[in-house]
């Protein structure tokens, strides 16, 4: 009660992005995870392995699978590659605490889009996916 008036506190919590996660977590999400992105990885459908690769490579297992399943990595990789929007968001300079978020995807090979998409288009644009060819 303030001022003879009830109020509600509620506190705040500040959002980190999975870079900083403790290594246990890391450690426990691999463990849950682990399975399921050699399985998308060899799916036949292109959301499956893309979310693979980006799940690979934010979990630091994106070299091992690289060297055990090295067509499957390379297919996975440019299907992640065509979801631009997510791309772009990877590597756009606003996220500057993500720095090193979009170097771990630097390392295993991603590269930048040919130019970075302003709000108006990413939310504009209802293509999710575009031929990597034509984005890089």
């Amino acid at each position: 009660m303030k001022d003879n008036v009830v109020v509600y506190e509620i506190s705040t919590e500040k959002p980190a992005p999975i870079i900083l996660l403790v290594p246990e977590r890391k450690k426990q999400l691999k463990e849950e995870f682990g399975e399921k992105i050699k399985n998308d990885l060899n799916s036949t459908v292109r959301e499956d392995r893309a979310r693979a690769a980006f799940m690979a490579v934010a979990l630091d297992i994106s070299d091992d699978l690289k060297k055990s399943n090295a067509k499957q990595w390379k297919e996975a990789c440019y299907d992640l590659s065509g979801y631009w929007k997510i791309m772009n968001n990877i590597f756009n300079d606003d996220f500057k605490n993500l720095t090193e978020f979009s170097q771990k995807f630097e390392k295993a090979g991603f590269k930048k889009l040919n130019r970075r998409y302003e709000d108006r288009e990413i939310y504009g644009d209802k293509e999710y996916w575009k031929d990597p060819k034509s984005l890089y």
